[in-house]
Formats: structure tokens, C-alpha cells, sequence
């Protein structure tokens, strides 16, 4: 008996060493991908493309989209170390057992000790609101990977975290924004919030050289990094600015951050809210989709155009990135970080931190991939991910409105009445075709907004060469004796396009497509234009900087009722936080109120019209 009981132990033993060294040798990873039933807003195939090819696309699209990281745990968890500083990964998980498999749009997490974040205090049981969407059932949140890797667990970033939510029953809305997202307050609480820092108004430069840690810059000059504790809490402050639902994707030493935007994107191009990505596959939106993996969670990859840019030199920004490192790996030793970089990257073939392949004219970018590189992972093809990614992007569309109006009859006056307004008061001028939009870039002069972020890819142009791509098929890793062919760049009008790149001018924000307004407010491109669900509660002021979502429609009545929109931008101008974000609510100022002759009925009907737009419409 003793003799099998030691049998069975050890059986028992070796069945358990063999699972941790399949387990540490196999690096397991874990994504949320929702179950169809558990989805509001199922894909829709386009009448006449239905075909095998065309099914494994869209399930290649839809697995990107939710799971892959394309390896930026590397810069979100061994360097920011986002999850290594009051918000701890255990605490995050804790939190999610909580709910029971309940679901949330907004995951809270009381803290466990006090902490002094850039310049602020959060007491010990602050709750704090994450706007991290977890689904019913689920036990991880919407858009984060967790990979054991290196003997810890490592978080990374899908397209999902910001671009899908769950509604009240815990169930996912595809495409949907993220609307109460509280990135800036996640980054901030970051061990090496510091790496983001291009991402803020802080610059490396004058009172913040006063760092012990020497360095040799690109001219050989020994030269000292900032100090990282004063540096740490300048960028801290910054980033504590963002409004919730907004996020900074642009490295370019400004804070300018925008509204997360819908990925309701058939017929909307070009894209991003400057219109940047016109060319390339699918009218740009593989382009969009490409650049944004990059600028997000990539800054080290654009070092090597960062002086000719922004003048800032090449080992400065590196060191500066490097040298607080949450991994011990990452963290800056020696003098030069380029080298030091070169020597203990993840990814020999790519110059940052993602699984991404130099294109044909690297170093320098173009109009199709500003910062010369694309996202792709080694068993496909060169672009076959991003294009998936944008084929079923277009599939996509937002689930019905549910109006307050329940007799039909009523209901369909009202559109009736709400569609002619929206004829009448000049509307369709701009919004109009198949998803609303002219498909043009506009001046932001004459839209009367905030140009900041506008102008925030403008110097980038200056590192720019011919349009290049590999051709398609080529398998990645690229090989030495791959073929590349010169993009068209076409499509777009080349004069509104020209408000990108143009650093003379003042730029411009592309016209919107207004399909799925019901689950994108707050309005504009900085998402000033907020209202609650009581009128009184005015601006952001009012609402998402005080945990209230903003409720659509009276967030579309201030977008077209300048007393209304008065109120809000008074209220937005009281908090110094929006203001230092350059996010004020201010512009597009086209009125359909009574003081241009339409009466309160009538906006009513306008507002119902807008808000019930959830399919493209027909050629």
C-alpha cells in the first residue's frame, strides 16, 4: 500500500513538473474574445462578397483586433511598467473577482496604500475609475493581453481597450469608443510614466537637466538626463490632464489629446481626426490602423527622425525613455542609450519595441506609414494583418438606437420632420453621401476649433520620402531580394490633404461621418461638447470629470444651440485641467436654434434623426 501510495505521489509530481515546464517554456497568453451571443453588433458581411477567402479575413480581422498586441507588453510592462505602480496587476484581477462575472464599463479599484502621483495626493481607499470595460462573464479586462514571460505576467494593449465597450448588461458593442477610458490617470500611475513624455508638454531641456546620470549624445558631448523623480512628476502632472475618454497618440511634445473615435469607419475616410491616413489599402484605413499601433506604444521607434523633427537629440529622447525602466533588462546602463538599446532590444528586425518590419525607404516615412514601419507578426504575409483588420473594420456597424419615442407612427413623422431639417439648415453641405461625410479635411480656421491637434503631425513631413510598400505575398521576415512598388496616392483631395503635412498652415480635422452618434458622445474632436443627462450639468466640467457620462442628446442639442454650447464652454474654460489640454469644446459653429428660426420641436426632430444613423447608407 505504501509502496503504490509512493507511486501515485510521484506520478502525481511528475504530471505537476511537467505542467510549470510546459507552462514557463511555452509563455501562455490570454486575451478576452467575446462569444457571438455575447456580441450586440455582429459583423455585416456586404451583399456579394460572400466567399471562404473572405470569412477567414474576417476572422483573422476580428482575432487581431481583440487579441494582438503586436508585442507592446514590451513598452507597457518592461518599460512604463504600467501595472508597477499603485495599481498593481493582482489588485487589478482582485477587483474583476469581485464582480462575479457581472461585467462593467468602468472597472474601480480602491487603492491599498497612499500615494503622491505628480504633485497629488490619492489617499489610501480612493476609488478610483479606471474606465476598463469588462464583459459579462469575463475575467479579464476588454483589450488587455496577459503573458507569463521572464517570471512575472506582462500586459499589452489590443485595438479592443479603446475601441469596444459594454453596454449595461456586460454584453460588447464593436466599434463602439471607449468613452470613459481614463488613460491619462492609468499612465500616470505608471512606474516609468516618464517614457510617455513626448506625449505630454514636457520637455527634456532647462530646469530638468539636472540629473546625476550621464550620457554622450549623438556629437559625442557628455551630457546629463533629467532628473528622474522632478521629471517623473512634471510628466505625471501632465498626463492627469487628460479628460477620461481621451487619449494623446500624438508624439509631438504637445498634450493635445482626442476624443477616442468610433471604428465606424465604411465610408468615413480619410482617417484619424486630421484625416492623415488618405492613401494605401482601403482607402487609408489600414494605414490609420498601422500608424496607430506605432505612435501608441512605440515612441522609441521614432528616435532616429526625432532630431530633424523636433530638434531634440536622438540620445537625449532614448536615455530619457530608458532610464527608469520598470524591467532591469531595459534599464539604461553605460553612457550611450542607442547603443545600450541595440545591444538588448526584443526584436533585432525592428528599431523599437513592436513586431514590425522596416518598409522599402526606411528610415524615412511617407504619406502611407509616416514613421516607416509595419505591424506584422512572422507567420504572415507583409500588411496581411492591418488589411484584415481594416476589411472587417468595415463590417462593422452600431447596434439600433433605442428611442424615447415609443409610437411608431409618431416616430416616423418625427424623422420625416427631423430628416428635411437636417436638408434645410444646411447640414447635408458637409455630411453627406452614404456615411455622412464629404470625405474632405477642413480648414480649422473655418471650423472655428482648437488647432492643435491639427497641426500636430505637420513637422513630420520633414522626414518623409517616396511611397514605398513590399509588395503583397512577401512573407515576413522580409527577405534581402523582396520587391516594393511605389503607392498611389490617390483618392483623397490632394488640397484639403495638404493641411496635414503643411507646418505654414493651421491644419484641419477631416469631416466626421455621423453614423452611431448615440454611442459617441461627448462631440468634436477634443469631446468638449458635453452635456449630462440633467441640463444643468454643463461641459466635462460637469460630467465625465465627475464620473457622469454624457448623455447624446443634449449633447447634440449643445452642438447646435449656441446657448447651449455658451454654457458648456464656459463651463469647460472653468477647469485649468481641459484648458492645459487644449480640449475647450469650441467650434463648429452651425446653429439649428431659434435664433435661425427653428423652434425647439424642431431641433427635437434634427436630434432624433441624427441619433437614429447606425447603416451606411447605399450609393
Amino acid at each position: 500500500m505504501k509502496q503504490n501510495q509512493k507511486k501515485r505521489l510521484l506520478l502525481w509530481l511528475g504530471i505537476i513538473g511537467t505542467v510549470i515546464v510546459v507552462f514557463l517554456w511555452t509563455e501562455p497568453e490570454y486575451t478576452y474574445l467575446p462569444p457571438e451571443e455575447d456580441i450586440t453588433n455582429p459583423s455585416v458581411q456586404i451583399a456579394g462578397e460572400e466567399n471562404r477567402e473572405l470569412g477567414r479575413q474576417l476572422k483573422l480581422g476580428k482575432e487581431t483586433f481583440y487579441q494582438e498586441t503586436f508585442g507592446n507588453e514590451v513598452f507597457f510592462t518592461d518599460i512604463l511598467g504600467l501595472f508597477d505602480g499603485p495599481i498593481k496587476t493582482s489588485t487589478l484581477f482582485q477587483e474583476i473577482y469581485q464582480l462575479r462575472g457581472k461585467g462593467t464599463d468602468n472597472l474601480q479599484i480602491t487603492l491599498p496604500e497612499t500615494v503622491n502621483i505628480g504633485g497629488k495626493t490619492f489617499e489610501k481607499g480612493t476609488v478610483i475609475n479606471t474606465g476598463l470595460d469588462v464583459p459579462r462573464n469575463a475575467y479579464v479586462p476588454l483589450g488587455l493581453s496577459f503573458k507569463y514571460q521572464d517570471g512575472r505576467i506582462k500586459t499589452g494593449m489590443s485595438c479592443a481597450l479603446c475601441h469596444a465597450t459594454v453596454n449595461r448588461e456586460g454584453q460588447v458593442i464593436q466599434g463602439a469608443p471607449n468613452k470613459d477610458l481614463n488613460a491619462g490617470l492609468l499612465l500616470a500611475m505608471a512606474k516609468n510614466s516618464a517614457a510617455y513624455f513626448s506625449y505630454t508638454d514636457v520637455v527634456p531641456m532647462q530646469d530638468y537637466l539636472k540629473g546625476k546620470r550621464k550620457f554622450k549624445d549623438s556629437k559625442e558631448q557628455e551630457r546629463t538626463l533629467p532628473d528622474p523623480h522632478k521629471f517623473e512628476n512634471a510628466v505625471d502632472r501632465s498626463l492627469l490632464n487628460t479628460a477620461p475618454g481621451n487619449f494623446d497618440l500624438t508624439s509631438d511634445f504637445v498634450h493635445n489629446p482626442t476624443q477616442i473615435p468610433d471604428l465606424f469607419t465604411r465610408g468615413d475616410h480619410p482617417y484619424g481626426w486630421d484625416g492623415f491616413a488618405a492613401y494605401g489599402d482601403y482607402k487609408g484605413l489600414s494605414s490609420a490602423t498601422n500608424q496607430m499601433h506605432i505612435m501608441i506604444s512605440d515612441p522609441i521607434s521614432r528616435a532616429n527622425g526625432i532630431s530633424e523633427a523636433f530638434g531634440i537629440d536622438k540620445e537625449l529622447f532614448l536615455g530619457t525613455i530608458l532610464q527608469n525602466a520598470a524591467s532591469d533588462k531595459l534599464r539604461l546602463r553605460g553612457v550611450t542609450p542607442s547603443e545600450f538599446w541595440e545591444k538588448n532590444k526584443p526584436n533585432t528586425n525592428s528599431p523599437g519595441v513592436l513586431k514590425a518590419v522596416k518598409n522599402p525607404g526606411w528610415p524615412k516615412g511617407s504619406e502611407v506609414a509616416p514613421d516607416a514601419l509595419t505591424v506584422g507578426t512572422k507567420k504572415f504575409k507583409f500588411g496581411e494583418q492591418i488589411n484584415a483588420m481594416a476589411r472587417w473594420q468595415n463590417t462593422l456597424m452600431p447596434p439600433p438606437y433605442q428611442s424615447e419615442v415609443r409610437d411608431e407612427e409618431k416616430r416616423r413623422t418625427l424623422l420625416e420632420q427631423g430628416e428635411k431639417i437636417f436638408q434645410q439648415a444646411g447640414c447635408i453641405t458637409c455630411h453627406a453621401g452614404p456615411s455622412f461625410s464629404s470625405n474632405r479635411i477642413i480648414p480649422s480656421e473655418k471650423i472655428g476649433t482648437e488647432d492643435s491637434r491639427a497641426r500636430a503631425l505637420s513637422k513630420m513631413k520633414k522626414n518623409f520620402t517616396e511611397s514605398k510598400m513590399y509588395e503583397k505575398g512577401t512573407r515576413i521576415p522580409i527577405p534581402k531580394d523582396a520587391k516594393s512598388k511605389k503607392m498611389p496616392l490617390t483618392g483623397t483631395d490632394p488640397d484639403s490633404y495638404s493641411l496635414v503635412y503643411d507646418a505654414s498652415k493651421k491644419g484641419g480635422y477631416k469631416t466626421k461621418g455621423l453614423i452611431g452618434l448615440h454611442l459617441t458622445p461627448p462631440y468634436l474632436h477634443d469631446g468638449g461638447v458635453a452635456v449630462g443627462a440633467k441640463p444643468g450639468q454643463w461641459g466635462l466640467t460637469d460630467t465625465l470629470l465627475k464620473g457622469r457620462p454624457a448623455d447624446p442628446a443634449n449633447s447634440l442639442k449643445a452642438l447646435i444651440d449656441r446657448e447651449w454650447r455658451e454654457q458648456v464652454i464656459r463651463s469647460n474654460f472653468r477647469s485649468a485641467r481641459l484648458l492645459n489640454t487644449h480640449t475647450t469644446g469650441e467650434g463648429h459653429a452651425y446653429w439649428v436654434d431659434e435664433q435661425n428660426g427653428y423652434s425647439p420641436d424642431e431641433q427635437r426632430a434634427l436630434i432624433e434623426y441624427l441619433l437614429t444613423q447606425t447603416t451606411v447608407k447605399p450609393k
